[in-house]
């Protein structure tokens, strides 16, 4: 009944817990504008929580959404990896794998995504996500970049990336800006495109989201 009044609850107590998607973040404006976009086109109730309120297992839900822009804590680094290994579908947006995850000891091996020395992030710049499978890119605008992500071969390419720094003339082709991959009994998927609200009321990328998403 609740879930007919209101399409996406905020910080639900984990007792009463009975949506289809939970959206894990510390940036909620974003992740608003990404429940909407599920509740309305998948027609799947979704809540949004922190990685303090997590719910003693993840297991009830049908995808984990994670949109960390901070530290993320080990107890949440923990579970969402139980999840997934556990058959969930985990969906990792932007800045759930940026330099601050450096310093957790599971996460970026668990993904098999390294960060080194010359990977960096460039602010509010308009780049092109390339569907690997052929096809018509997609244009982000001015939204954050990152550059030098390195993976390992267990994965399924989705997108790379072609941007051209309107500062300097430099040009960057990289194979990957959007993957997923199985581990264990589940999945997870990551997408590189997130820094902006904007990002997630367009059109052409949030259209690409949607298929990370169980139906």
């Amino acid at each position: 009944m609740i879930r007919r009044l209101i399409p996406f609850v905020l910080f639900l107590p984990a007792a009463l817990a009975a949506a289809d998607n939970l959206i894990v973040c510390d940036e909620i404006p974003a992740m608003q504008n990404l429940a909407r976009q599920v509740e309305t086109r998948l027609h799947q109730s979704t809540e949004i929580t922190s990685q303090d309120k997590l719910p003693a297992t993840l297991a009830g839900f049908r995808n984990v959404t994670v949109y960390i822009h901070g530290d993320l804590h080990e107890a949440a680094e923990n579970a969402f990896i139980e999840y997934a290994k556990n058959g969930g579908n985990l969906v990792l947006l932007h800045h759930s794998i940026s330099s601050g995850k450096r310093k957790n000891k599971a996460w970026l091996p668990f993904l098999g995504v390294t960060l080194p020395d010359k990977y960096r992030y460039i602010d509010d710049m308009t780049w092109d996500i390339v569907p690997a499978s052929g096809g018509p890119p997609i244009t982000m605008h001015e939204t954050e970049i990152y550059l030098n992500h390195q993976n390992d071969g267990n994965r399924t390419v989705l997108f790379g990336l072609n941007f051209t720094d309107p500062r300097t003339g430099d040009h960057f082709e990289q194979p990957i800006a959007a993957w997923t991959r199985k581990t264990e009994r589940g999945t997870v998927w990551y997408f590189m495109p997130g820094h902006k609200a904007s990002d997630f009321e367009y059109e052409p990328y949030v259209a690409v989201l949607m298929t990370a998403y169980r139906r």
